[in-house]
């Protein structure tokens, strides 16, 4: 066995660490059920990632969630690569943008193993660069170390020509008069943004049941005074993803293993009215 520096051990018990707490989590008596504890040796379980990690795709725009049936592509397109624009977009998040994944729920325990943090960057970010510490720690065998890294990079390489779908059903905006002339619309969603719409569910989360709202909601019904600030988003539009599966969409919408809610903007175009409506 090689001799690992400090920083590949680091490495190496990093990911160690993921895989004990995985077999902890799937085998309730390991001692009983040998054979399935195998599953979970270091090497064993490594190079059984490495095979499934090409059952997931890396995606900023998911198709699914416009319409269950959707057949296109999702699509992995990292904000540093889209144009600035005035418009609020998937361009504006640059530097925060959640990775997700959609593909087989099965393997999700992949993309979760990728997350894990070493000096403050996943594996996945240190597999893109290819770091030597990080094949060093993965494998003694550089052959096999190397094929795992890229295997695992894989997951935000482009897989091949992206298909629309009739379902992947595209949002218009009035922006003229006649809601029966097509060139008074513009194209507001060509394809649902999940990174988006993540981040502005977690900004609208913290912010309505943070600790400074939850503290103020306890002393309105206290009838006490506070002089801190309540936030509250009004006229919100509640989407639900996922039905009876959330796996099945994206690996996003998962929390405590229960479906998170996208709280969206409700907000009436200008030019519409009660009587009136588009």
């Amino acid at each position: 066995m090689q001799q690992l520096n400090a920083r590949a051990h680091t490495f190496r018990q990093a990911i160690a660490g993921f895989i004990a707490a995985r077999k902890d989590e799937k085998l309730k008596n390991p001692e009983q059920d040998a054979i399935s504890a195998q599953k979970y040796d270091y090497a064993t379980w490594l190079a059984d990632a490495a095979r499934r990690v090409n059952q997931l795709q890396a995606a900023t725009h998911i198709a699914k969630a416009t319409h269950s049936s959707a057949g296109g592509s999702s699509l992995y397109v990292p904000p540093e690569n889209l144009p600035c624009r005035a418009e609020i977009g998937t361009h504006m998040l640059k530097g925060m943008v959640p990775i997700d994944v959609v593909g087989n729920a099965a393997a999700l325990d992949v993309f979760k193993f990728l997350k894990t943090q070493v000096e403050g960057k996943t594996l996945l970010s240190w597999a893109e660069r290819g770091d030597a510490d990080l094949k060093a720690a993965l494998s003694d065998n550089p052959q096999m170390a190397e094929a795992w890294v890229q295997a695992f990079a894989g997951l935000v390489a482009p897989s091949g020509t992206a298909q629309s779908h009739a379902l992947m059903k595209q949002i218009y905006w009035l922006t003229g008069e006649n809601p029966l002339e097509d060139s008074d619309f513009c194209l507001l969603q060509p394809v649902f943004s999940s990174a988006l719409a993540h981040v502005i569910h977690a900004e609208i989360q913290e912010t309505r049941f943070g600790e400074q709202n939850t503290e103020a909601r306890k002393a309105f019904y206290k009838k006490q005074p506070y002089d801190g600030a309540y936030k509250d988003y009004k006229g919100l539009a509640v989407r639900k993803l996922g039905a009876q599966n959330p796996k099945t969409y994206r690996s996003l919408i998962l929390k405590g293993g229960e479906l998170i809610i996208f709280l969206l903007l409700c907000r009436l175009h200008g030019k519409a009215s009660i009587n009136h409506p588009f």
